[in-house]
C-alpha cells in the first residue's frame, strides 16, 4: 500500500503534495524516509529541505500553486524566516528575486535593484582547479572550507589585469 501511495505522490507536480507526504512519513515512519525519498526520486537534502517548506508553510493559507511558481529552491531560503507577520512580503521577496539575489537579501547582503546577475559553471580537471584556484586567492578570494568565498571579485581583478596587458 505505502509503494502504490508513493507511486501517486511521485505523479503528482504538487511540490506541497509531496512536501507533505515527506513530512508525514519523517514523523510517522522515520526509519522509512529515505527509502520513500529514494522511491519518489528525491535526494535526502532535497527531502529534509520539502519537510522543513512543509513544516515552515503549513500553518498559512497559500495557495500551493502559488508556492510551486515560487519554486522549493526559493521557498527553502525563506522559509526558517517565516511567520504570520511576514509571510506575504517574502513570498513577494521570492516571486520578485533571483535564487541568488534572494539568498543575499534573506543574509541580509546588499543587493542593488535591477542588477543582472549572471551564473557561469565550470567543469575543471583537479589541475585546472589548482591553477584556477591560485589565481583567485592571489586576487583576493579566500579558502573557506573547501571552497572559496569572494570568488567573483577576484576573478573579476584577474580578469581586468589580464585585459590590460
Amino acid at each position: 500500500m505505502r509503494k502504490l501511495e508513493n507511486a501517486e505522490k511521485l505523479k503528482s507536480d504538487d511540490l506541497m503534495d509531496v512536501a507533505h507526504h515527506l513530512r508525514q512519513v519523517l514523523d510517522d515512519k522515520p526509519d522509512e524516509f529515505l527509502a520513500v525519498a529514494r522511491q519518489l526520486g528525491i535526494a535526502k537534502r532535497k527531502a529534509y529541505y520539502f519537510v522543513e517548506i512543509d513544516r515552515a508553510f503549513a500553518e498559512f493559507k497559500v495557495d500551493s500553486r502559488r508556492l510551486d511558481r515560487i519554486g522549493w529552491t526559493k521557498l527553502r531560503l525563506v522559509s526558517p524566516h517565516i511567520n504570520a507577520r511576514n509571510c506575504e512580503r517574502l513570498l513577494k521577496l521570492a516571486e520578485e528575486n533571483s535564487t541568488y539575489s534572494l539568498a543575499r537579501l534573506m543574509n541580509n547582503d546588499k543587493v542593488e535593484a535591477g542588477t543582472k546577475v549572471h551564473a557561469v559553471l565550470l567543469h575543471l580537471s583537479a589541475e585546472q582547479y589548482e591553477v584556477f584556484r591560485e589565481v583567485l586567492e592571489a586576487h583576493g578570494a579566500k579558502a573557506t572550507g573547501s571552497g572559496l568565498s569572494e570568488k567573483e571579485q577576484a576573478l573579476t581583478r584577474a580578469l581586468r589585469k589580464l585585459r590590460k596587458r
